[in-house]
């Protein structure tokens, strides 16, 4: 059984110690009302208002993401509306406002109960989160989308922090987060291309960059045509196609 916490409310009567022994906790009474609400039992989670979370603004996950879509929410309140959320969302205190709460993880659940026009959600609280272990999260289940992740490295680069670094704390490769770097500085034709989501394979966006150094006007007049599909296989043509000029060869090889 989920433990409630009720929102607070304001009072039109000023609350006063007579009578319920608060001298002998050693605290006043309002010492006693900052202290949080813990579940009832160890382990099981908390029943909170919605109306007392808020989502992270410095989340990996962007508004474009796939799994925030309209249609995408509506599927998962819809189930919540049936069978209520089975999963508790992760939430951790809000510093900078008292008795509000930021989510770790679980926004999509969190829109599908506003959805779903419930009024709590089951909750664990962990404090001990940051950026990372969001990324880490999403990560894991493939949830983040090739320009979220590159925009958290831009984030934490800019930070000061190194590339290794990164790569340490994500648990992700150095060349992982290399190719996702390239991202985050593409020449404009490529740039139109990802950002229309024409293309989403990081090789393949890395692959047409250096084709792009090689040849700005070849990848540039490639590119323009919409009905080109961005693959590995297509985009290996191109670069084929490229060296054979720059080579001087007769290869039949074509990029279209």
């Amino acid at each position: 059984m989920n433990t409630v916490i009720k929102p607070s409310a304001k009072r039109t009567t000023k609350a006063t110690g007579a009578g319920l022994g608060l001298d002998r906790l050693g605290g006043s009474l309002s010492d006693l009302l900052k202290t949080p609400v813990k579940s009832a039992a160890a382990g099981l989670p908390l029943a909170l208002p919605l109306d007392l979370i808020d989502e992270d603004p410095n989340q990996p996950r962007g508004s474009e993401n796939p799994g925030f879509s309209s249609e995408s929410i509506a599927e998962i309140g819809a189930t919540i509306a049936l069978r209520g959320v089975k999963s508790p969302i992760s939430v951790r205190e809000n510093p900078d406002c008292a008795g509000r709460y930021l989510i770790n993880h679980g926004a999509r659940r969190y829109r599908g109960s506003v959805w779903a026009e419930k009024t709590t959600i089951p909750a664990f609280v962990d404090n001990d989160y940051n950026n990372a272990d969001q990324v880490i999260e999403n990560l894991q289940r493939d949830a983040l989308t090739a320009r979220e992740i590159a925009d958290y490295i831009g984030r934490e680069l800019a930070k000061g922090k190194k590339k290794n670094q990164i790569a340490k704390d994500i648990g992700k490769s150095a060349s992982f987060i290399s190719q996702h770097v390239t991202l985050l500085d593409l020449p404009e034709p490529i740039a139109v291309a990802f950002n229309a989501g024409r293309a989403s394979d990081v090789t393949v966006i890395n692959e047409l960059a250096t084709a792009y150094k090689q040849s700005p006007a070849d990848v540039s007049e490639w590119l323009a045509d919409e009905a080109q599909e961005l693959t590995r296989g297509s985009v290996k043509l191109l670069r084929d196609y490229i060296d054979d000029k720059r080579n001087g060869g007769d290869s039949e090889t074509s990029a279209d």
